[in-house]
């Protein structure tokens, strides 16, 4: 029973420890989050209370920074150079944030009224300033994460990459967010809720559910390979690339409810399978 109860102790004491670190990075590194689940706009208030001053009317869409969460309804944040709270329930991660050369790239998904799905894109300056924003919808929507975006490129020529369920993947330049290139999902299917990992030659290998075990597309947009596997594997979570090959993980393989790992080489070849 004590072993029990330590073992409790231990995992409590380690997810404490993650949330106050995620709440730190949020607070100390300037952490972003959009406005979302709005008419038109929420109110950035002076305190945690509905009922205190309001300073500013943050528009849809908006972003916000420095953002703390500092209880289960409000987070602390700044738009405009005013520092107040805004209600939890108004305020999205956003499902991308990176940096490149320079500037910063923010994106998010949301759900229209239809049920369809959207992701925008925003690229700010290293003065918070917006150099571009894109906005890509879906045409339809499911269980599954019909947007994804992710960096891609290298780091002499990063990209923007976002791909869309039923349309297909898209490049776009960092620095003016215009398309580079496009691949049609008629050309491959990517499937949704995809996995990404990127080479150091700008190399993608992609996945996702209703889609193939992973495909290869170089830097410059032509498909390489796509592997394929006799085993009955689905809902790919996780590609890692390691010096033996492109290793992908999988809720199911084989056995319902049994998790497992593939490995492909980097010809799309598979080299072996493996299961807890």
């Amino acid at each position: 029973m004590m072993k029990r109860i330590l073992a409790i102790l231990a995992v409590l004491a380690m997810l404490l420890a993650a949330y106050l670190g995620a709440a730190a990075e949020q607070g100390e590194d300037g952490g972003i989050m959009v406005v979302a689940n709005c008419e038109s706009w929420v109110s950035l208030r002076a305190a945690p209370d509905t009922g205190s001053e309001r300073l500013a009317e943050v528009p849809l869409g908006a972003l916000v920074k420095g953002c703390d969460p500092i209880s289960q309804e409000f987070i602390r944040c700044e738009y405009q150079g005013q520092t107040g709270y805004i209600l939890s329930q108004y305020l999205r991660a956003p499902a991308l944030a990176a940096q490149a050369d320079g500037l910063t790239v923010i994106a998010v998904r949301s759900y229209v009224s239809s049920g369809a799905e959207s992701m925008e894109v925003i690229c700010m300056d290293a003065q918070g300033g917006e150099r571009w924003r894109r906005v890509f919808q879906s045409p339809f929507g499911t269980e599954l994460d019909c947007t994804d975006t992710f960096m891609g490129g290298t780091a002499d020529d990063p990209m923007v990459m976002v791909h869309v369920l039923g349309i297909g993947l898209r490049a776009l330049e960092l620095q003016t967010g215009e398309d580079r290139w496009a691949v049609p999902s008629e050309a491959v299917n990517l499937g949704g809720s995809l996995s990404t990992a990127v080479a150091e030659d700008g190399t993608m290998y992609i996945g996702g559910y209703y889609g193939p075990d992973p495909v290869a597309i170089s830097a410059e947009g032509k498909v390489l390979w796509q592997a394929q596997t006799e085993h009955d594997a689905y809902w790919m979570t996780g590609i890692e690339l390691t010096d033996e090959g492109v290793v992908t993980s999988y809720e199911c393989v084989d056995e319902h409810g049994a998790e497992g790992r593939i490995c492909y080489g980097y010809d799309g070849q598979e080299l072996w399978v493996a299961q807890p």
